[in-house]
């Protein structure tokens, strides 16, 4: 079970600060996105004037978990601001138990709201544009003062831990003599609203019925024992006069605010939510190529074979094919070499016996009758 208490109010814009027992969260959007239960939309500040409201919601989150919130707040304006019409500051407890209402928690908020406004409040204006410093001097005090070793304030808190249950979606408001005891009785009552209103203004209460309806915003005071709704007089119609045209003025300023209260929430989430587009982008990007390099690992890596016995044998063998084959066609290009060779040398030695036996000269026989002819042989 978690629980976390809380600091809020509209020092500038709406600003809120939270603990829990490890002290400050400093980004609650990752507990909460977007949190927006602690300012208050159908009974909200009017008049500075209004007396405290005590508020308890139940609600689900954008995921589906349930959550109870307890608050107490009233009229604060801003640093640098005269509005006064939803201008607010406040405590709160926030769990995902059921925070009850209870005399210990709701004087636990009674005090730590006066401690806060001590610090932080000039009359009823804020005297700095954020109060971060000032209410953590306030939770040091609910989280680290003890008695006798004793639990702290913080730890005391009252909630249940089961877990809230959703009633039907709507609002109850209620008026009671004293906030404390009438926050109580109301608390041991079995009400079938998420959101329920205590204060001591009727005349605050009377206002925000006149202004969204018994149906929106229903409300109840106790006649006798039992708490019974209230009915306002229907007076028909009537002339608008001056202070109609007041409150008109006050609605045009308070929807004018609460327009660009809302751009200002708009465009801060629409900042989270681009930082989540690029940061997704980017992560798209960097899977994409290391998908690609994965595909692309095969074509571009070096392959490596595991060559077998057999395979070096094929090999081994058609090299040897390969070499016989060339060394038969060497052996007869050779062979036929020293065939022509041979060849050429028989028709030049007969070439060379022809010609010597056509050109050697005639050989005389020595004639033996020479010395022995006839001088009349002479003369002839």
């Amino acid at each position: 079970m978690n629980t976390y208490f809380l600091f809020f109010g509209k020092s500038q814009d709406f600003t809120f600060h939270a603990f829990d027992k490890n002290g400050l969260v400093p980004d609650f959007n990752v507990i909460i996105k977007h949190f927006d239960q602690l300012e208050s939309l159908v009974f909200s500040v009017d008049e500075p004037d209004n007396k405290d409201t005590i508020a308890k919601y139940v609600f689900k989150t954008s995921k589906g978990k349930a959550y109870s919130l307890l608050k107490q707040y009233s009229c604060a304006q801003a640093f640098a601001g005269d509005r006064l019409s939803g201008s607010t500051y406040g405590v709160a407890i926030l769990s995902d138990g059921d925070v009850q209402l209870t005399d210990y928690n709701l004087r636990l908020l009674k005090s730590a709201k006066e401690r806060f406004a001590t610090l932080s409040l000039s009359g009823l204006k804020f005297n700095k544009s954020d109060f971060l410093e000032d209410v953590k001097k306030i939770w040091k005090g609910i989280s680290e003062y003890t008695q006798n070793n004793e639990l702290s304030y913080f730890e005391k808190i009252n909630v249940s831990p089961d877990i809230p249950s959703l009633q039907r979606n709507d609002i109850s408001a209620f008026y009671v003599p004293d906030l404390i005891e009438g926050s109580i009785e109301i608390g041991c009552m079995s009400t079938e609203s998420n959101k329920i209103y205590i204060t001591e203004d009727f005349n605050h209460l009377k206002r925000a019925y006149q202004k969204w309806g018994e149906i929106k915003f229903p409300v109840f005071h106790k006649v006798g024992n039992a708490y019974q709704q209230y009915t306002d007089e229907k007076t028909g119609s009537k002339r608008v006069g001056s202070s109609d045209l007041r409150d008109l003025h006050s609605e045009i300023t308070i929807l004018k605010d609460d327009m660009q209260q809302t751009r200002r929430g708009i465009l801060r989430k629409l900042d989270d939510l681009s930082k989540e587009v690029m940061i997704w982008k980017f992560a798209s990007i960097g899977l994409v190529t290391l998908f690609l390099l994965y595909l692309a690992f095969p074509f571009i890596s070096p392959k490596q074979y595991a060559i077998t016995d057999d395979e070096i044998a094929q090999i081994k063998g058609y090299i040897d094919q390969q070499y016989d084959s060339t060394r038969a066609v060497l052996d007869n290009l050779h062979d036929e070499r020293n065939t022509r060779i041979d060849s050429v040398k028989d028709t030049e030695s007969a070439t060379i016996d022809a010609d010597t036996k056509s050109n050697k000269p005639t050989q005389s026989v020595p004639n033996s009758n020479i010395g022995n002819q006839k001088p009349e042989d002479e003369h002839k």
